[in-house]
């Protein structure tokens, strides 16, 4: 059960570019902007797309791969790239959050507690587990949650195990006062 295949398309990716004749801006962007097989590109220039989308599409046709799916906020400009190239989706995942690219905002998804009537501690902590925010921006709301889980393993050893109508309450208590918030924020844009 060893999955190295990520591993190595990036790798790969790198050292081809670090020993090509790219751009610097490509070779930065590729060096700490690669992320397996999504790769950001940065600018701040609206104009700047279409370059950078034509460099960095040759570049990695010379790798036998086909770049697609961009996105971009400076929609305009986006339209210049042919429509086969661009991402139909108008919410990106950007590492663990919603990009919605025409706003320009991030979202963070707060998923739903299962509608069963009890619930095992399975439930609970997959529940738990999927509130995705590793920029910790609504950590401090999550500290309620987080004080649930040292009962979940006090309550039963089993996963299966079925946990108190106390705990399931708490859990359907926070999940009701966390999902009445909408968390949507602008992206933050440097000025460099």
């Amino acid at each position: 059960g060893l999955n190295v295949a990520p591993f190595l398309l990036e790798m790969s990716i790198s050292y081809y570019t670090e020993k090509s004749n790219a751009e610097d801006w490509l070779k930065t962007a590729i060096k700490e902007l690669l992320y397996v097989d999504n790769l950001f590109l940065l600018f701040n220039k609206e104009e700047e797309l279409k370059e950078k989308y034509e460099k960095s599409k040759a570049h990695f046709k010379r790798l036998s791969m086909n770049i697609r799916e961009y996105s971009s906020n400076a929609v305009r400009e986006l339209a210049q790239i042919p429509e086969t190239d661009r991402s139909k989706a108008k919410n990106q995942k950007l590492l663990g959050y919603i990009w919605q690219n025409e706003e320009d905002t991030i979202s963070i998804k707060i998923p739903k507690l299962s509608d069963k009537k009890e619930l095992s501690r399975r439930d609970a902590i997959r529940y738990i587990s999927a509130i995705f925010d590793p920029l910790g921006i609504i950590g401090p709301l999550l500290n309620e949650c987080k004080e649930i889980i040292p009962e979940l393993f006090k309550e039963t050893s089993s996963w299966e195990g079925k946990i108190t109508q106390e705990l399931t309450n708490k859990l359907r208590k926070f999940e009701k006062k966390i999902s009445k918030y909408q968390y949507e924020f602008p992206r933050y844009r440097s000025e460099e």
